[in-house]
């Protein structure tokens, strides 16, 4: 729930300066001047704080005095109903949701909170009618389109899941969140070909983006391009040191390529010891690695897998053609 709702801390954080509508003008930056910041406005900015530290319980002793004082503050209750919500008191944020709605419901923010309260509640179906209702107001509000986004999943509408991420990257080229997400819709319905570009577009903006680069480091195991396997899942383990599938992917590529370079230098097995220590040493300086098993522990592991020795055969065929 806590995750689902992060996405309205956005909201909630910006809610004192809303964007125009789409398409309109926005509002001219009003002039800087030394007057000093009002009561409600620093009791709120601090409630604000509060909330994107995620501590609910300070948030709702800042602001509740002010609601008390003005009920019909607009701010002041999204605020305060965001931190029940967050607070795991999602009767008393839906509440309070609704009577911002009563104030404003042409804002997105009191509906993207009301949503999160209903998704907290179990109401599935009526936390995407508000997310939709949000994104009706503001279409090109971040926050918005990420609660709806986690909500269509949550519903399994794959369809609008995707087209809503869709609009998200096209908001921002920046956000690999969602492009990451369309990884795995993609994923899941078979459609490697466009979870590969997506993952070259995120490495593209972020070289170590870990998940997209095990993506890829699978796929381009699947081809049998070990070389570039091993060096996507090296850069993975920089950043999760602990991915198991990073590491397996690693050692896997690892084994196939030493394998398949003893193969073609000195023949069908068995090897001398010295022959493999010069083999790995030369494997391992060409990819940078370090902290990889021995390669007799990764032969216990990968040497009886029937699919691995072909890999092995194949790999080797490719490194001399004209060996016997």
């Amino acid at each position: 729930m806590k995750a689902l709702f992060s996405a309205a801390l956005v909201s909630l954080a910006a809610v004192a300066a809303p964007v125009g509508a789409c398409g309109e003008k926005p509002e001219p930056v009003p002039e800087v001047t030394s007057e000093p910041q009002s009561a409600r406005d620093q009791i709120l900015e601090r409630a604000r704080e509060a909330l994107q530290r995620g501590v609910a319980d300070e948030a709702i002793a800042r602001v509740t005095p002010l609601v008390r004082e003005r009920p019909d503050d607009y701010e002041a209750r999204v605020i305060l109903a965001g931190a029940e919500v967050l607070a795991g008191r999602a009767e008393d944020g839906l509440r309070d949701a609704n009577l911002a709605l009563s104030v404003n419901a042409r804002k997105p923010d009191a509906w993207i909170t009301k949503s999160a309260a209903l998704s907290a509640l179990g109401e599935l179906d009526q936390a995407i009618e508000a997310a939709e209702r949000a994104v009706e107001k503001e279409p090109k509000h971040q926050g918005a389109l990420t609660n709806l986004a986690v909500l269509y999943g949550m519903a399994k509408k794959t369809a609008k899941q995707k087209a809503t991420l869709e609009a998200l990257v096209a908001l921002d080229d920046d956000d690999l969140a969602s492009r990451m997400a369309l990884v795995r819709l993609a994923i899941a319905e078979a459609d490697m070909p466009t979870a590969e570009r997506l993952c070259k577009e995120i490495v593209a903006r972020n070289p170590r983006y870990a998940e997209a680069q095990v993506v890829l480091a699978a796929a381009a195991y699947d081809r049998e391009d070990y070389g570039d396997a091993l060096e996507r899942a090296r850069i993975a383990l920089t950043v999760r040191g602990d991915d198991e599938k990073s590491h397996l992917l690693l050692e896997a590529s690892f084994y196939v390529t030493v394998s398949a370079e003893l193969t073609c230098a000195h023949g069908a097995r068995p090897w001398k010891d010295e022959d493999v220590a010069q083999v790995l040493t030369r494997v391992r300086d060409r990819f940078g690695l370090s902290g990889v098993s021995t390669f007799y522990e990764l032969d216990e592991t990968f040497g009886p897998q029937e699919n691995v020795q072909k890999r092995i055969a194949r790999a080797a065929k490719k490194l001399c053609p004209d060996a016997p």
